[in-house]
């Protein structure tokens, strides 16, 4: 299921500010989350498995956003892009939580990714990979730095956004841009 043509329109200027930012950069390295957040890749899944992942089957996106002391950051836009368009989104509440459930076709091959944005212009942009299409695992599109985590049925994803200062410690700690 395709979403709404309007998504088209809401996905260009947030895709916009990534290729700028990426191309301010000057390299495929992004300031995404280091590999301290990052879960290993998981083995392919059985026959058995895939088979529970049913095609337009609701998933059920949420979890908490918090700062770097842990405490609950409210109004920050959470928003799922499905092969680059929008396809969800939620607003965290006094608690730092979020919950939003839509329709994913596992079989197909696109990238699933998941942004937290802040209004605060301090807080560094937060982003998961929940699904990378094999095109962008092939020709390494996305940043080693980009923690990618395993879609589910039922997906938890906590976040914790950083101002720059925090953020720069963070990735040179890692070693998630070394060639």
């Amino acid at each position: 299921m395709r979403p709404p043509r309007s998504a088209v329109l809401i996905s260009l200027p947030v895709f916009m500010l990534l290729a700028a930012f990426l191309a301010a950069a000057g390299s495929s390295a992004s300031f995404l989350p280091p590999p301290t957040e990052q879960v290993p890749p998981k083995e392919e899944k059985t026959e058995q498995q895939k088979k529970f992942l049913r095609i337009g089957e609701d998933t059920k996106i949420f979890g908490r956003v918090s700062d770097a002391q842990d405490r609950s950051l409210s109004g920050i836009s959470v928003e799922l892009f499905v092969g680059g368009l929008a396809a969800g989104s939620a607003m965290t509440d006094e608690q730092g939580s979020y919950s939003f459930s839509i329709p994913i076709d596992y079989g197909k091959n696109e990238t699933i990714a998941l942004w937290f944005v802040s209004k605060n212009t301090r807080l560094i942009h937060k982003l998961y990979i929940l699904k990378e299409s094999k095109s962008a695992k092939e020709h390494k599109l996305l940043s080693p730095c980009v923690p990618r985590l395993e879609l589910t049925p039922s997906t938890l994803v906590n976040a914790q956004m950083l101002d720059a200062q925090m953020r720069i410690k963070q990735v040179s700690l890692s070693n998630c841009l070394k060639p």
